[in-house]
Order: structure tokens, then sequence, then C-alpha cells
């Protein structure tokens, strides 16, 4: 999974990410004026730090805890940081797939020709990730806690790369695309345990901070209209709207909409991620409190 995670990171280590840093950071800051300086924060996707405005966190914050999956990533970004004292970097799968074996028991299952057979051994292993709780690594909570655009990336997609490759070997395409469908289905039910977690790891008056992925734009006339019109944010809830009701929800609305449940939504804002050359992530900023 490390791996697989480090290869992806690595293809965004060169993005220009300085605009969607300094927007972050600004919304952040203007979030938290009335506060000097707070005590924790909790990163969740933090890669290789490209899309994150580490001066600004430690300028806010006395202690800082960096996790993903790829400890390299962060490992190597750090080094071009010349003092982090306040920074502590932990390895963390969210999910627990590790710890369940789900790739290896994966590929086995999938020798299996029976549909509802791979249906039932799919359930067995959702109901353990679902009872993972990486809040336990921690005997803490966070006073903030700001969520990369990783919901796109919490197990569908790797499943997707991998279904992908055994594809080129044999694997029929109808069974690629009925593992993908069921897998879909579940994946609100793993959004909504990742964020119970999240949930559990935030003091009563904390803030969240998240952004998610909702459109890939390339240079098509949809795309070329997003990125033209990025910054008029009434004009973008109501393309966004207009999509949601002829397309539905992806992975990335499903995680945040599913988060914002539980919270007071302060501010949002619609930002451009990832950009390079025709292709760009819309994304959402979100800025949460807790419900009063």
């Amino acid at each position: 999974m490390d791996n697989f995670y480090h290869q992806l990171n690595q293809t965004h280590k060169n993005l220009n990410q300085d605009d969607y840093k300094k927007q972050t950071a600004n919304l952040m800051n203007d979030a938290l004026k009335h506060i000097d300086k707070l005590d924790h924060i909790l990163i969740l996707g933090a890669g290789n730090l490209t899309d994150i405005s580490i001066d600004f966190l430690c300028a806010k914050f006395n202690h800082i805890y960096l996790t993903d999956i790829d400890l390299d990533s962060m490992k190597q970004a750090l080094e071009e940081i010349e003092d982090h004292p306040n920074i502590k970097l932990i390895q963390m799968d969210y999910l627990g797939l590790d710890e369940i074996h789900f790739f290896n028991a994966f590929f086995d299952n999938l020798r299996i020709k029976s549909r509802r057979q791979i249906e039932v051994w799919m359930d067995q292993k959702i109901n353990q990730i679902l009872k993972h709780h990486f809040s336990k690594a921690f005997n803490m909570k966070f006073d903030a806690i700001y969520i990369a655009p990783i919901y796109t990336q919490l197990l569908y997609r790797e499943v997707e790369h991998k279904l992908d490759a055994l594809v080129l070997k044999g694997l029929s395409l109808e069974m690629k695309d009925f593992i993908l469908s069921y897998l879909l289905q579940k994946m609100i039910e793993i959004f909504h345990a990742f964020n119970q977690e999240i949930i559990n790891l935030l003091k009563p008056e904390g803030v969240i901070f998240v952004a998610s992925d909702i459109f890939y734009l390339t240079d098509n006339d949809f795309s070329l209209h997003v990125k033209k019109h990025i910054t008029n944010q009434k004009l973008m809830d109501e393309i966004y709207q207009s999509y949601q009701n002829q397309y539905g929800m992806g992975l990335g609305d499903y995680g945040l909409n599913d988060l914002i449940n539980y919270f007071n939504k302060i501010d949002q804002s619609w930002l451009l991620w990832g950009v390079q050359s025709h292709q760009a992530y819309a994304v959402q900023f979100c800025i949460l409190k807790t419900l009063n």
C-alpha cells in the first residue's frame, strides 16, 4: 500500500501548489484570527506536503502531527525544512487494510467465480475495516484537524488500479465493473466510519479544515467553464448542484457531505488543486465547527 501511495504522491510532487497553499492558509488564518496560538493540530493525508503551508502551521500551532500511509514522502519533504522540532511524523493506515491483509486476500478470492461469493468475502473484509479505529493511536484530542483531499484515495482508487492490472492478465471487464460497483456502494459506510474517527479526535470547541476533490478537470468545455469561474462561489455552487442532479455524487462528495452533517459549516470556498498544464482538480475547502 505505501508503495502505491508513494508513487501517487510523487506524481504530485512537482506541481505548482503555491496559490492553493496561500489560499488555504489565508482561509484558516481568518478562521483562527481571534486566537494567538493553539496547541495541537492533526493533518490527515499529509503526503509530500506540497499543498500544506508548514510555515503557517508552525506559526499557529505548538505541535503538528503529520500523518500519511506514505512515510517516505513526508520525510523527504521535511528534509527541505531546516527547523521543525514541533512536527511529528506518523505513518498511518487509516482503514487498517494492511492489518487485515486486504489486498493479499483480495487477489486470492478473485479466483472464485461466483459473484455472490465475492460479495460475501467483501462484506466480511469491509466489516473488519469498519471496526478499525485509527483514533486509538492518539492519547489526546486536537484543537484542529486538517483533512487533505484523500476521500477519493481511500481504498477505491487502489482497488481500481489493481483491477486494471489484472484485466491485462485475463480478468474480465465484467468482473472488474461488478467489483467496483459493489465496492462503490460500500464506500458510504467506510467514509462514515472514517469520519467518526475524526469526530472522536476533535476537542468539543475544535475546528476542522477539510478539502475534497470534487471535479477532475482537463481541457473539455465543462472543465474550462469550471476553471474560468472557480472564484465565483455562487456560480460554482450552481454548477455543482446541476452536475449532481445529472450525474449523482462521487467519492469526494460522499465523504465530505457525511462529515458536514455533524458540524456547522463556517466557510466554504472552491479552489483549484493539483494544477498542471491542462489538468487540475476543483476542490471544495470547508471550515467546520461543532454543532451548538
